[in-house]
């Protein structure tokens, strides 16, 4: 059953999110998955080398991004369905790369949560991504 959560964007906007069936949220972990294997992570990164290299390497994927926009149609900013008119306004850009943190991390938690067990370093790479 999907669950169903109220976020406040740094604009005051309010994003209503329903998770995505399990087939997107699957599609979209295997996405953030391939692209975070292309990070490259020497011993001696430091933590915000890290991050950055997590941010660019996941807002220029084309398949993050397609996995994204399938998991927000389930998705409403002040009511009303994400479009691409919903960040036509410069007020609501601040809003778009926040919007987009707290849908993959609804629909990522559930998988990402018992990867640490097996994968603690993948987890934790996740993790950050989505905090």
């Amino acid at each position: 059953m999907p669950s169903n959560r109220e976020h406040v964007l740094p604009s005051g906007a309010k994003l209503q999110i329903t998770t995505a069936t399990f087939d997107r949220a699957l599609e979209l972990f295997k996405a953030y998955s391939e692209e975070m294997g292309k990070l490259g992570l020497p011993e001696t990164m430091s933590d915000i080398e890290l991050d950055k290299n997590i941010f660019c390497v996941l807002i220029d994927s084309k398949r993050v991004e397609k996995c994204l926009a399938e998991c927000i149609k389930s998705v409403t900013y002040n009511g009303l369905p994400v479009t691409t008119d919903t960040f036509k306004e410069p007020e609501a850009w601040g809003d778009y790369v926040p919007m987009l943190r707290e849908v993959a991390r609804d629909n990522l938690d559930p998988l990402r949560k018992h990867l640490s067990q097996s994968f603690p370093v993948a987890a934790e790479i996740l993790r950050r991504f989505l905090e």
